[in-house]
């Protein structure tokens, strides 16, 4: 199981959301160009500190489709 988030402002909606998606047994991808913050100060740290303890991987949006989306070769 996987559970994304996406545009979506980090504090409160994002790690919210992935805190309560890993409890349930989901793994964690969060994709670090589809988030924002209030300021970009708020915004490295949820990416360099927060993201890298809580969860599976980070991922930028073009990294996460290029797994789920079949390669045309």
């Amino acid at each position: 199981m996987t559970a994304s988030s996406y545009p979506q402002l980090i504090r409160s909606c994002v790690e919210g959301t992935g805190r309560d998606a890993l409890e349930a047994g989901y793994h964690r991808t969060f994709l670090s160009d589809a988030v924002a913050d209030f300021t970009e100060q708020a915004h490295r740290a949820a990416l360099d500190v927060s993201y890298p303890t809580s969860c599976h991987e980070t991922l930028t949006i073009d990294e996460f489709l290029a797994t789920v989306e079949p390669s045309s070769d």
